[in-house]
């Protein structure tokens, strides 16, 4: 092969250039794994999450960036930051947000949070607001609503509630308005009251708001009302708030009064107030055999066990309505707003089918809230008391939530051993 002189430079000069060379791959390097959110982290993210979700009213999505969190206790903390920090800018945003939670102590302290900051921005539309609401979200929304307006103008309030439509909704706003009023200013209060139309229902109210802070002045009142199961629920809670300021002063009023169903219920609220039996003189007159209110299904409510609550709320509702259905709207409504003073209410009424039926309103609202809270309330009732059904329906709630803490509580429980093992197999325990 001839080479020609003209290509050896060229040949030269690409025999002189070596060839690139072809770098192993970098071994890979083995360093610590990203450590994941804190508790407190994934709290402040749930926090912020439904709070731009409610502000830009995507309401789901707010309740949803909460209910992430496992643990009750965060759950509970966070959504009480979100409504709170909602409601010192936006009350009506805090307040939506609180509605659309879950009904349980959640969703009252929310609503609680939301109303009393719009009462102090705005009562007038933070009243038709709460006025507007369905079930215990209203009854809660209209007492912290109305609590937080007289305080500022209650006259202007309630002339602004009577220019409403005549609905359900208005009397139950201006019955919310009068009451907390006589309750921090009865004189002036009262002195409305005596102007306006007759209303039993509204006097009754507001003589219990009276007795809860001027018993002696409320007891005074009393007469004012016609004989009637609302005048005896007013006595026993007059007595019963009376006898923790004065004794004495108590026991001379219930004394004082004619024998027959009223001393007995002023009598009951006494013992109710001290703890212990206190003698009651009886007649044999017809009517003198102690305040108890029939027609429960098949049983006795004492009216002694009666809470100040439950006076209250009693007081509110139309004459003559059945004490059964009462006492289970009641439980509804007040249940999840306060859950301790209820449980202890429920757990002390005598037995009946009502209470049974009250005892699983507000356990499922207790479970509803918290397995753990629900497993609480059930080591406090009376062996008796505790059906398997209950049992069995806080298992099954908490062995997916909390299997750990739902176990050993299982194992202990009063349930036949059969039903427990069934109960662990299906949750894979």
């Amino acid at each position: 092969m001839r080479l020609h002189l003209a290509s050896l430079p060229l040949l030269l000069l690409v025999g002189c250039v070596a060839p690139p060379q072809v770098r192993a791959p970098a071994m890979p390097t083995v360093g610590g794994v990203p450590a994941g959110p804190t508790p407190a982290e994934r709290e402040l993210r749930a926090v912020r999450g439904a709070v731009d979700a409610a502000r830009s009213g995507r309401m789901s999505e707010a309740v949803g960036a909460l209910a992430v969190l496992a643990d009750p206790a965060a759950r509970m903390r966070a959504t009480e930051q979100a409504i709170r920090e909602l409601a010192a800018t936006e009350p009506a945003v805090a307040g939506a947000l609180a509605v659309a939670l879950e009904a349980g102590p959640a969703q009252a302290s929310g609503i609680g949070h939301a109303a009393r900051a719009w009462a102090a921005r705005d009562a007038n539309t933070a009243l038709a607001w709460a006025a507007g609401l369905a079930g215990p979200a209203a009854g809660v929304a209209l007492r912290e609503v109305a609590a937080a307006g007289v305080l500022r103008s209650p006259r202007v309030l309630l002339q602004g509630v009577e220019a409403w439509p005549d609905t359900p909704a208005r009397a139950e706003a201006r019955l919310a308005l009068a009451a907390a009023w006589a309750g921090v200013d009865p004189d002036a209060a009262l002195d409305w009251l005596g102007g306006q139309r007759e209303d039993p229902r509204l006097r009754a109210a507001m003589i219990f708001a009276v007795g809860q802070r001027h018993p002696r002045r409320a007891s005074g009142l009393l007469g004012e009302l016609p004989a009637s199961r609302e005048r005896l629920v007013l006595a026993a809670a007059i007595a019963q708030t009376w006898v923790a300021q004065d004794r004495a002063a108590a026991l001379a009023w219930a004394n004082e009064l004619a024998l027959g169903a009223e001393r007995d219920a002023a009598l009951a609220g006494i013992e109710t107030g001290l703890g212990v039996p206190v003698a009651r003189r009886r007649g044999n007159a017809p009517g003198q055999r102690g305040i108890r209110s029939r027609g429960l299904g098949g049983g006795d409510l004492m009216l002694r066990t009666d809470a100040p609550e439950f006076a209250a709320w009693l007081a509110t509702q139309p004459p003559g309505r059945d004490l059964e259905a009462a006492l289970l709207d009641f439980v509804r409504e007040r249940g999840p707003a306060d859950t301790g003073a209820i449980g202890r209410w429920l757990a002390g009424l005598p037995g009946s089918a009502a209470r049974e039926q009250a005892l699983q309103i507000y356990l499922e609202g207790r479970l509803a809230a918290s397995a753990a809270d629900a497993a609480a309330f059930l080591r406090e009732l009376p062996r008796s008391d505790v059906s398997d059904a209950m049992v069995e329906q806080i298992a099954r709630r908490w062995l997916i939530t909390n299997p750990d803490a739902a176990v050993p509580w299982l194992r202990a429980a009063p349930l036949p051993e059969f039903q427990k093992d069934r109960l662990l197999r299906e949750a894979g325990r």
